[in-house]
């Protein structure tokens, strides 16, 4: 989860939630966009396995959340902001 302030949207939080292999129920990956105001989701994005996948938390992230801005409408530049705060959000720690 991380949260981004934009011109369009005040202040929004990217939230995501992954799914994991169950009897019926295919593995994969969901991204909401959502309004601090609200619990609803303005946006929302899946990625989903087929059989010779492998699930990937990173992967499915990354297409949840293009899946997601592509739902939103978001600007080049409003992309840019959500892709630089995903990946300063996802950043590996470094262990000192």
């Amino acid at each position: 989860m991380f949260k981004l302030k934009t011109e369009r949207w005040k202040n929004v939080r990217v939230i995501f939630h992954h799914l994991v292999p169950k009897k019926g129920f295919p593995p994969g990956t969901t991204c909401w966009i959502k309004n601090d105001s609200s619990e609803i989701p303005i946006a929302e994005g899946r990625s989903r396995l087929i059989a010779p996948d492998q699930f990937c938390k990173s992967r499915g992230r990354k297409i949840s959340l293009k899946g997601a801005l592509e739902q939103l409408g978001a600007t080049r530049d409003e992309r840019k902001l959500f892709w630089e705060a995903y990946f300063k959000a996802t950043k590996p720690q470094v262990k000192s």
